[in-house]
């Protein structure tokens, strides 16, 4: 199974991935009840990605080149995100990249990576 984001291949499968779907709202206080809820339709759709990047050959330089730096590249772009299942597939925004390093584990870097997309996106 191959998982993939714009040119990158992961090494490794996720460990956790969250796709909520919340809607927009307004509340209103009203006196002496609950409030009054309007809804205004769905919120942009968000996509978090936790994984690790690790491979028995590579040095944390070479994980660094090969993965932490085309992935930066995507900070603020529009990515095609392809997994072994279509559900989370398309184009996203990349939102951020955190990677990790511990002293505990130097040979590789734990990454969480967030996108959002909606029913078109804007690159200013």
């Amino acid at each position: 199974m191959t998982w993939t984001i714009g040119s990158v291949n992961l090494p490794l499968s996720p460990s956790r991935i969250t796709h909520p779907h919340a809607a927009i709202i307004n509340k209103f206080k009203l006196t002496g009840g609950t409030p009054l809820i309007q809804g205004l339709g769905w919120d942009a759709e968000t996509l978090t990605i936790v994984t690790t990047l690790h491979s028995g050959t590579l040095t944390i330089d070479q994980l660094a080149t090969n993965y932490l730096t085309p992935l930066k590249a995507y900070v603020g772009s529009t990515v095609v995100v392809t997994f072994p299942h279509s559900y989370h597939n398309g184009t996203w925004l990349m939102t951020n990249l955190e990677p990790e390093e511990s002293n505990d584990a130097p040979d590789r870097i734990d990454v969480t990576i967030k996108f959002t997309r909606g029913s078109s996106i804007e690159i200013l």
